[in-house]
Formats: C-alpha cells, structure tokens, sequence
C-alpha cells in the first residue's frame, strides 16, 4: 500500500527530467551527490534547488498577489451530506495509511487519542476555514523513514521542523499558493518524489521479503499506484482491501495441515 500510494511520487522526477531538463537535471546531480555524501541534506537541497530554478525558468507574477494573510471567523455549516463522505474519505486514504506507514518504520500510534486530538484541532480550525486534521500519509512517509534521522528516536525533530516550515509558509502563503498553482504538477511531485524514493526501496523490499504474502502485497502495490478512487475513496483504502482479500482467499485455498 505504502510503495503504491508514493508511486506517482517516485516516478514523478524521471517524467519531469524529459519535460523540463534545465530544472530537474541539476536537481537530480545534487541530490545524487549528497545522497552518497550527505544524505540527510539530500532531499531538502535538492527541494530548495528544484524551487529557485522554477523560479528562475517560470517567473510567476506576484504582483496582484496579497503577500500577507489575515484571520477571519467563519461560521462553519453542518451538512450531513458532506461530513460523511469526508469522513470516509479522511479515515480511508489518510489516517489508515499513516497508522500503517508510522508501524512499517517501528512506529506505534495511539490510534484513540490521536484521533481525539486531530478531530479536536478540525473541529476548531473549521471556524477559520481550516481543513480536516489528519495522519498524513506522504508526511508520515517523509518523516518517520531513515533519511530524516539516522536514529528513530530523534525522527520527531522533523516534524517539529515541518511544522516550523508550515507556519512560516502560512506568513506568505498567497504567493506561495500563487507559486504552487502556475508550477506545473510533475515539477511540484518530483521534487517530493526525490524525497519519497528511500521510502519507496525499502516498501518494495517488503513486498518481495515473505513468499506468502508476495502476491497479496503485490496486488496491494498495483491498486495503490492505479490512483482509482471509487465513490471518492482514495486508492490507499481499495489498496488495502484488495490486498486483504487475497491473502483471505489465499488462506482458505491452502490445505489444512493434520494436527
């Protein structure tokens, strides 16, 4: 489920690489380089590099941009036709698969209070237009793996960077967004999928390391990386689902052994 939900992250670089080779050809040489040299600075230059030669090739104009935000109280509606599919689709494709990513690096989540937490924070961001708080996935793949820290116990400190990060995105986050939405999309997922790709080997080690479950992990990893969102639940839910269910039928087609 993992390798397939950062699928389209992972390859993202070598389909940009074709497409606009004056920005992502340097970015690739210095990650590579500090991936053998540095490799906890690997992912981070080569964002911040990917991101100034955008800047240099794409010029976007900020003119008419507002640079600074202000704080307004919106008065949230309560619809129960949007809360349930938000719901479904918010547990299904973020907080699932951050619990299993968060366990796949030896993490273990206290699912209840997490969830009290998070659903708290949205229930008071609401009033300031804020969106569901949630265990995101890709997050928690960039965070909990072994390039954020070379030791598991010190891998918090990269969240508490990336929420030093958020805030201070949140400061400029008009010509930011600006930024974000004149870039094209294969340039904003590769440089992400720089950082996704030790993620990426060891999730596919693990689909190849128990013979019983190859297949099942297999089939898992193709609907995840398929990108389907039936009734408007990601793949990472169906990912899981699909791979379940295999591993069931596998289980009843195996012989019983005598006791």
């Amino acid at each position: 489920m993992l390798a397939g939900v950062i699928f389209s992250f992972c390859v993202s670089p070598f389909q940009a690489v074709v497409q606009y080779p004056q920005v992502v050809i340097p970015v690739l040489l210095v990650w590579l380089v500090l991936f053998r040299f540095a490799t906890i600075w690997a992912a981070p230059a080569a964002i911040v590099l990917s991101y100034s030669l955008i800047a240099v090739f794409m010029p976007v104009n900020l003119a008419k941009v507002t640079w600074f935000p202000h704080v307004s109280a919106v008065m949230p509606a309560f619809e129960w036709q949007a809360m349930i599919p938000l719901y479904l689709v918010t547990m299904a494709s973020q907080n699932i698969p951050g619990i299993a990513i968060m366990k796949s690096f030896g993490f273990e989540v206290p699912f209840r209070p997490v969830l009290a937490g998070t659903g708290f924070a949205t229930v008071i961001g609401a009033f300031f237009g804020g969106y569901a708080i949630n265990l995101a996935a890709i997050t928690a793949a960039l965070n909990a793996n072994e390039h954020a820290h070379a030791n598991p116990a010190r891998r918090w400190l990269a969240s508490v960077w990336g929420g030093v990060a958020y805030v201070l995105l949140a400061i400029v986050a008009a010509p930011t967004v600006a930024f974000v939405l004149e870039t094209p999309r294969v340039l904003i997922l590769a440089a992400s999928g720089l950082a996704l790709l030790g993620t990426m080997g060891g999730a596919l080690r693990e689909i190849t390391a128990m013979d019983d479950l190859r297949m099942p992990a297999v089939v898992a990893f193709l609907v995840g990386a398929s990108g389907i969102a039936p009734w408007g639940i990601g793949a990472a839910f169906w990912a899981l689902a699909a791979g379940v269910l295999v591993w069931q039928v596998q289980l009843l087609a195996r012989p019983k052994t005598a006791s």
